[in-house]
């Protein structure tokens, strides 16, 4: 076979049912972590091409009923978003990993590491300014997906439905690609 069909072959044996951001979590699930009422769900696919490094992008976001997070002028009570980036492998997926990793350090966010959640991870929280509500961003790094959870609460401990969330969705996921 030549190396172009057999490049096409790995990168489509990464694009399984199993990695698509709204079926490793799903909205009953969502709900009952947030303790809130959602109906707003966000969803969308990037296929994996040589313009994207192949990674199959996959976002299912839950939130508020008539929240729109693409064009809402301040952040959801309540929102829960899963985005999946599935690459080629997992070399890829570690290298595409430490860039998030390294831009979100460069920003002067303040990272911690977490574990439990994969091959490695790291969490982030925030409050919005001039808001009431808490932000925690986990994401973390599983064969060849990386995965960022995003919370969004008036709760003060987003942290751990972050964490929670991500401890559900890691368990979803193919331990190696």
């Amino acid at each position: 076979m030549s190396k172009s069909v057999l490049a096409l072959i790995a990168v489509a044996s990464t694009v399984h049912a199993g990695t698509s951001a709204g079926e490793v979590l799903g909205e009953a699930e969502a709900v009952k972590l947030l303790k809130n009422p959602l109906g707003s769900i966000k969803k969308s696919e990037t296929p994996p091409d040589a313009t994207n490094g192949n990674d199959r992008m996959t976002i299912c976001g839950y939130f508020p009923k008539g929240y729109d997070l693409e064009t809402a002028d301040a952040p959801p009570d309540a929102g829960l978003m899963v985005t999946l980036h599935a690459l080629p492998d997992a070399a890829a997926a570690k290298r595409y990993y430490e860039g998030v990793m390294g831009a979100i350090k460069e920003s002067g966010e303040k990272l911690m590491p977490v574990t439990g959640v994969g091959d490695a991870g790291f969490s982030q929280a925030s409050n919005v300014a001039g808001s009431a509500v808490h932000v925690a961003i986990l994401t973390f790094l599983k064969g060849n997906i990386m995965a960022m959870v995003q919370v969004w609460t008036k709760a003060a401990a987003p942290d751990e439905i972050v964490r929670a969330a991500s401890l559900q969705i890691a368990g979803r996921l193919p331990s190696r690609q």
